[in-house]
């Protein structure tokens, strides 16, 4: 339910988890197919449509992540 403040939990931390992980991805020089076949977390894999949105996430951020890294710029 929207009321419901665990849904407003669960999508902070996989937000956040998905920045930690595209920043340490594009920092250790991951390309993004090695980022498609990393699983979830149990935590998040339980999530409706959760493959998805990751995979998604990856093909329209990725870039960004990327372009940090290599111009030296940190994402906020």
């Amino acid at each position: 339910p929207p009321d419901d403040a665990r849904g407003i939990a669960q999508t902070r931390g996989y937000l956040k988890w998905l920045d930690a992980t595209l920043r340490q991805a594009a920092a250790d020089g991951r390309d993004m197919p090695e980022l498609l076949r990393i699983p979830l977390p149990a935590e998040f894999a339980g999530i409706a449509l959760a493959r998805q949105e990751f995979d998604r996430s990856i093909a329209h951020l990725y870039r960004d992540f990327e372009q940090n890294v290599l111009s030296g710029a940190t994402r906020q």
